[in-house]
Formats: structure tokens, C-alpha cells, sequence
């Protein structure tokens, strides 16, 4: 008899903890499930606002001159995001304030000062930009090509290339070129704190100022992308923002009558034309370039002459 109760009694146990197995097997796949659907929902409406083109601030423009971020369309609206957040302008002013502001930077200018990247005023005015160097390799050749036709250009440069060719970014200056900033990792700006813009400005510009012996004025963001936090910062270091108008993608190598072709055709009166120093089509399109657009009558001057052009 007492075997046969303790038969039973290790049945419903038996019975009992299949119960339990079983529930917990349905019911966390289905809280599995759930959690799951809710981080989904969560990624949906992070990439719905993603897809919001519209901030509560001024629209901001962005270029994306490169694969290596996100595609135009989606870069320029995970700007807009971040720009959404803006820093009142007095904050501005007082976190770019460091000890050695006034060693390195001009006077502040007006904060979103409006980006330059073009002058329809001034006729038959065309600027020439190179990105991205100093090259141990090409910058040399491009500063000669451009002597040899007595033409001055604007190199925006990266201050970490500038550190590794100082030589370089001091021909660039004794030769009379001009010279603006292109950060100092040549990484996408929109992404950083302010405290990490600003560390990109001043570490460039005091590699410029301590081997050149000038002070930019002008700054190109990496890839054309900015915020609003981005300009303000740049106009409180004294700092125009520069684009360009015509962007013939010679960083994809598309083959020099490609390059000449695209700038050529595009370059009207005030035009900015972008080019990047790491590429030896550009170099040997060059000449080509200005010769033919010598033909049609225009002259070459630097971003900051066409800034004053007719003013």
C-alpha cells in the first residue's frame, strides 16, 4: 500500500515538473518573441527619425565626397538629427576660449555666417581647391604645375598629413598658395562632442601657424558634412566654412578626360572647383584644365579673393 502512494506521489511530481518545463518553454519563447518586437519597434523609430528631414533648426546642407561614410541622402538627414541639439552662441564662445586662442585664430566672425561656396559676382573668377594633403608624393608637382602657369590655389589640408610633410606645407606657403584646414583626422565632424571639434581645429591650425607662419582663416569640413554646433564652432575660431561648386568625384579615378570633361563643363563665374591631391589623373588633368578654361576666359584666383571679388 505505502509503495503504491509513493508511486502516485512521484507521478504528480513527475507530472508537475513537466507542467513547469513545458511552461517555461512556450511562454519565454513568447517573451523571447516579445522583447525581440519590441527592440524592433525600437529600430524602427530610430530609423524613422533617421528618416525626418525636418529639425527644429535651419536646414543644413551636407556633401558627402566619399564611400567610406553613409550615402549621400543618408548622411545628410543623420546630420539634420544631430544638428538638432544647438549650443546658444555665448557657450560657443566660451568653449573654443583656451589659452592660446588668440595665437592661433583670427577675431571670431559672425556665428552661421553663411557657407562660401561660390560667388556669382565675380565674373570669370574661378577658384582651384586641392584635399587632403600634404602628399610626400604629388603636393610638390601640383604647387610647381600651378607656378609654372602662375596660378594661386587654396590647399585645405589635414593636420595629421601636415605633421607627417611639414616640409611640404611650408612650400605650399613660400610659394604663395594659400592654405585652409581640413581637420586634423580628416573624420566625419558631425559625430563629435564640441570638445573633440575644437581639439581637430586647434591641433591643425597650430601645425600650420608653428611651420608656415600663417593663420587660415578658412576651413572645408571632411566629406562637406556639418551641424549647425560645427559652424558656429568654426565661425567663433575665426574660421569661414568652404564648400565648392563643382566636385568632378576625382577621388574615384574616373580617367583623365573624365576629370577635365566634368570641370570644364561645370565651372561657370565664381565657381569653387574641388580637387584632391592623392591622385596622380588630377595631376596630369590639371594643366589641361586651366588651359582650357583659359580659352573660354576665365582667370584663377584664391577662396579668399573670391570671398572680396566685387564686394
Amino acid at each position: 500500500m505505502m509503495t503504491l502512494i509513493k508511486s502516485k506521489k512521484s507521478a504528480i511530481l513527475l507530472f508537475l515538473l513537466l507542467v513547469i518545463i513545458g511552461f517555461t518553454l512556450f511562454y519565454g519563447k513568447s517573451l523571447f518573441v516579445k522583447h525581440n518586437s519590441a527592440s524592433s519597434v525600437k529600430s524602427a523609430k530610430i530609423v524613422s527619425k533617421i528618416k525626418t528631414k525636418k529639425t527644429s533648426n535651419k536646414p543644413i546642407t551636407t556633401v558627402v565626397a566619399t564611400t567610406e561614410y553613409p550615402s549621400k541622402s543618408s548622411t545628410s538627414k543623420i546630420t539634420s538629427i544631430i544638428s538638432s541639439n544647438a549650443i546658444p552662441d555665448n557657450d560657443i564662445l566660451s568653449l573654443v576660449d583656451r589659452s592660446n586662442r588668440n595665437e592661433l585664430f583670427e577675431s571670431p566672425i559672425p556665428l552661421n555666417t553663411p557657407i562660401f561656396s561660390s560667388n556669382k559676382k565675380a565674373k570669370k573668377l574661378l577658384a582651384l581647391t586641392f584635399d587632403d594633403g600634404p602628399s610626400k608624393e604629388f603636393t610638390k608637382k601640383y604647387v610647381d604645375v600651378l607656378k609654372s602657369l602662375n596660378i594661386k590655389a587654396t590647399f585645405f589640408v589635414v593636420g595629421k598629413m601636415a605633421e607627417k610633410n611639414p616640409n611640404l606645407l611650408k612650400y605650399i606657403a613660400e610659394n604663395g598658395d594659400e592654405i585652409g584646414i581640413h581637420s586634423y583626422s580628416h573624420k566625419y565632424m558631425p559625430l563629435m562632442p564640441p570638445e573633440q571639434m575644437i581639439d581637430e581645429f586647434y591641433k591643425t591650425q597650430a601645425i600650420v601657424v608653428n611651420v608656415a607662419g600663417v593663420k587660415p582663416d578658412l576651413f572645408r569640413p571632411p566629406y562637406g558634412a556639418f551641424n549647425n554646433t560645427l559652424v558656429k564652432i568654426s565661425n567663433a575660431l575665426g574660421l569661414h566654412v568652404v564648400l565648392w561648386t563643382v566636385d568632378p568625384d576625382d577621388w574615384k579615378r574616373p580617367g583623365i578626360p573624365n576629370i577635365i570633361n566634368t570641370i570644364v563643363s561645370k565651372s561657370s563665374s565664381g565657381s569653387i572647383i574641388l580637387m584632391h591631391e592623392g591622385n596622380s589623373e588630377t595631376l596630369l588633368a590639371l594643366p589641361q584644365i586651366i588651359t582650357k578654361l583659359r580659352s573660354k576666359g576665365y582667370s584663377f584666383v584664391t577662396v579668399s579673393e573670391l570671398m572680396k571679388a566685387y564686394q
